[in-house]
């Protein structure tokens, strides 16, 4: 129903009607319209506003509008009074996704919407209701979701969710088409980070057995759960598999079959049959649905967590691993031990729905609770009939039944678990702090928490590099000592040293959580890795014009 063109607009287009009354989605209020309404611009640019670009002309119960208005100039010109019968208009539905989240920098990109002001990450239309914003994005191309607070709506896509930060009460993101992608891991024994809780609290589960991941109309993934040397009396990730209509109706999986420690103990299968039998060797289905890796790759890119109990030092470089890719676009890498593995699921969510150990992927992380999941019915073993293991090799005996009595942590010694707790407490977050005391007095060793500390550290090298930045900053300005310099310059340092501060702090913030580029300070309309790099070159720029030391300086 484009209505901009039309000549009688105002007697047949139930646009016109929407366009000069009070409506969701069109800021063009009655007696408003001017220069500075986005309907208006968009009109003068030969495109139609967005109520008008959602306008239906399906034949509803008419209503009758009595409209005195000075009209836009599409229509005559001058005060008029028009009574108009006009269906009633359709809005924009619900969203398919709310989530008390704040999707910026990394994390989603932008989308100019019509009206927008302001570039980049900021990019934004000003004065909107809720209902308005999510009208403005529908009518959008490209748009698949918004980011509102404080009045301004923010036109997305590509919304990567366990990336965004919480929205603090202030913002909220809505997805409205598309779906967003996400990340799952289960990491040590295993403890499971679901979509909706990646930097939270876990879901545990220490009994062996194969468990619904994800379980979906169009997907299921299986983990097998299984006792190992290092942890007898605690299940850990001993094998992966995924299946369904997404594979093309294919099984692809990943396991410890034993005969070795390390990579020689695991193997791939394609359908019951094996695949990637030689390290470094590749893999891809005759429908080109999925492709597969098996050689040396760093855990640090694909999970700040997933060197969790087997991955080493920080840092440290590429371990033996799996890395299975699926079109469109998700994938699910495995990190190998010497009997376990640490698996990193990236997905969208499932327009049918999913649930599972990995959480129903809701933006609502109250509910992925091992009680919950049994409420729902998804806490529980897969029976072996529906095992996605089936036709490749059977678990060891201590995967499949538990040889010891799994482990409570009101079991641990005391002066283990004072060793435990002292080991770490240096750990970063809460939720892996309590797991790696778990772990410890599981295991009987506080040299597992050595090995989590290690794979923490992750988390925190982005924030000390950042602190070394600051440091080198302030050394430059102390450089600055014994020349004439004014206080105006000294002024202006302690300004930028300031908000280069703050700048770090962001940094070190969001690196922590696993999200190093979601940095934009929207409500301050600059991210934080500009307001560095701009006090480091406001610093350089000042040091060269008062001709002071050069390079020194500047470092």
């Amino acid at each position: 129903c484009h209505c901009a063109a039309a000549a009688n607009a105002t007697m047949h287009c139930p646009c016109a009607a929407m366009v000069q009354q009070v409506h969701v989605g069109c800021p063009c209020q009655q007696g408003t319209m001017n220069a500075t309404c986005p309907c208006v611009q968009n009109h003068q640019q030969g495109q139609p506003c967005p109520c008008q670009m959602h306008c239906s002309c399906q034949q509803v119960q008419p209503m009758t509008v009595a409209v005195t208005t000075a009209l836009p100039t599409m229509l005559p010109t001058g005060p008029t009074t028009t009574v108009i019968t006009t269906p009633a208009p359709t809005m924009t539905p619900g969203p398919l996704l709310k989530c008390d989240l704040n999707c910026f920098g990394g994390s989603a990109e932008p989308v100019a919407l019509p009206g927008s002001t302001g570039a980049g990450d900021n990019v934004a239309v000003p004065g909107l209701g809720i209902e308005a914003c999510r009208d403005f994005c529908s009518a959008t191309d490209g748009c698949e979701g918004v980011v509102f607070g404080s009045d301004m709506c923010y036109g997305k896509k590509n919304i990567f969710t366990s990336r965004c930060q919480s929205g603090e009460g202030k913002y909220v993101t809505e997805v409205l088409r598309g779906m967003p992608k996400g990340v799952c891991g289960l990491f040590g024994d295993p403890h499971i980070v679901t979509f909706d809780n990646p930097m939270g609290g876990t879901v545990d589960q220490f009994s062996t057995g194969e468990y619904y991941l994800v379980k979906s109309g169009e997907l299921q993934i299986t983990g097998r759960f299984g006792d190992s040397a290092r942890f007898p009396m605690e299940a850990s990730t001993v094998g992966v598999a995924i299946s369904g209509a997404l594979l093309g109706g294919h099984t692809i999986s990943v396991q410890y079959v034993g005969g070795a420690m390390g990579r020689e103990g695991f193997k791939a299968f394609w359908d019951g049959k094996e695949i990637l039998a030689d390290f470094g060797s590749t893999f891809e289905s005759e429908n080109s649905l999925v492709r597969a890796e098996y050689q040396n790759i760093d855990p640090d890119v694909e999970h700040d967590k997933a060197r969790h109990t087997i991955g080493g030092d920080a840092g440290s470089g590429a371990l033996p691993s799996y890395r299975l890719r699926f079109l469109p676009d998700w994938s699910v890498y495995v990190l190998l031990g010497e009997e376990s593995m640490n698996v990193v699921i990236q997905m969208s969510k499932q327009p049918s729905g999913q649930d599972g150990y990995c959480g129903n992927f809701n933006c609502d992380a109250s509910d992925d609770t091992l009680e919950s999941l049994t409420n729902r019915g998804m806490a529980a073993r897969v029976d072996a009939t529906q095992s996605l293991f089936a036709g490749t090799p059977a678990a060891a005996l201590g995967q499949r039944v538990a040889t010891l009595p799994a482990f409570d942590l009101k079991d641990c010694g005391k002066e283990l678990r004072t060793q435990a707790e002292a080991a770490c407490a240096k750990m970063s977050d809460g939720a892996l702090k309590k797991a790696c005391v778990y772990d410890s007095c599981a295991s009987g060793s506080v040299s597992v928490a050595d090995d989590d500390l290690a794979a923490d550290e992750v988390s925190v090298t982005a924030e000390i590099e950042s602190g070394e930045i600051m440091a080198k900053f302030f050394s430059g300005v102390l450089h600055l000592g014994g020349a004439e310099v004014p206080w105006q310059v000294f002024a202006f340092f302690g300004a930028f040293s300031a908000s280069a501060l703050v700048g770090c702090m962001m940094v070190g913030r969001a690196s922590r959580h696993g999200r190093y580029e979601a940095l934009s300070n929207h409500e301050g309309g600059e991210s934080a890795r500009s307001t560095l790099s701009r006090a480091a070159t406001a610093a350089a720029g000042l040091v060269g014009a008062l001709g002071l030391r050069g390079g020194s300086a500047y470092e």
